[in-house]
């Protein structure tokens, strides 16, 4: 019998390192879809819920205002979401008691859609593998429920507006629960004077007392955006540059007037490319 040397198990070690390096991460990557799957239905929900409201509303986005002593303010980054309870007027989820508010103008549809699947409508209000941590940034207030945030952009705009569909973000996951809650915090729209603020899941937002908090990271290293044509794409955080580099003037295309997010490219070409338009 042939005797196993030291060099023969070195060998054979090293074989199954590579085997194992092959098919962990494959392994992974089936164990992860149903949970993806999960978060891609659920964003999509609101992506369908927003194309029935432009459809209702002579095409139109819905706003983010809060409520006054008389009438509206302002257009805001955060309005407070209503008590979380059944309207006995309506025999649907409350909306509007604090302001008019992207998230329950879209209460409607996500109720039905609901009604139709046999499922809890509150469930499409957050990010499947979200956890359960407030936004640091956010008063304190009740119903901090949402895991998705509308591009500021888009508010009360035209969708007759959008000139690119396809690459124009229109809805993203957060880090964490929120409320009611815009990103980009600033309207950019058409001006190269103000750039958006925040518009991705990346550094800033996972931004808690100084430090970048793992605990608010989702999907691993990246997050999930639905474009305002409808379709739903995972980018990982590093295609989110971040704001101190990304949002200079550079970011501007004169050209469209637009603002863009310049990812970096395969190392072919120019160092960075247009990918995803942040306003219309």
């Amino acid at each position: 019998m042939k005797r196993v040397s030291a060099v023969d198990i070195g060998v054979s070690l090293a074989v199954l390192a590579l085997v194992a390096a092959t098919l962990i991460p494959a392994v992974a990557r089936i164990q992860r879809s149903p949970a993806d799957a999960r978060c891609q239905s659920s964003i999509r929900r609101w992506a369908e819920a927003m194309a029935l409201y432009c459809a209702d509303n002579n095409w139109h986005f819905p706003s983010n205002r809060p409520r006054l002593t008389q009438g509206f303010g302002v257009v805001i980054p955060t309005v407070r979401l209503s008590p979380d309870e059944i309207d006995p007027a309506t025999s649907k989820p409350m909306r509007f008691v604090y302001g008019i508010t992207w998230v329950e103008a879209l209460y409607g549809y996500l109720w039905e859609a609901a009604d139709r699947t046999d499922q809890d409508w509150k469930a499409f209000r957050r990010c499947p593998n979200a956890r359960n941590i407030t936004c640091p940034n956010t008063p304190v207030m009740p119903n901090v429920s949402m895991t998705y945030t509308f591009n500021r952009c888009l508010v009360e705009q035209p969708f007759g507006a959008i000139r690119e569909p396809k690459v124009l973000i229109m809805m993203r996951e957060f880090s964490r629960l929120t409320i009611s809650t815009l990103r980009p915090v600033n309207d950019s729209t058409g001006n190269q004077s103000a750039r958006p603020r925040d518009p991705f899941a990346s550094g800033r937002d996972y931004l808690i007392s100084g430090d970048i908090t793992a605990e608010c990271k989702l999907h691993g290293e990246g997050s999930y955006i639905v474009f305002a044509d409808g379709h739903v794409r995972y980018f990982t955080l590093d295609f989110y540059r971040e704001p101190g580099t990304t949002w200079s003037a550079s970011s501007y295309d004169p050209e469209t007037q637009q603002w863009w997010n310049y990812a970096p490219s395969s190392g072919k070409g120019p160092p960075y490319l247009k990918s995803i338009a942040i306003t219309p």
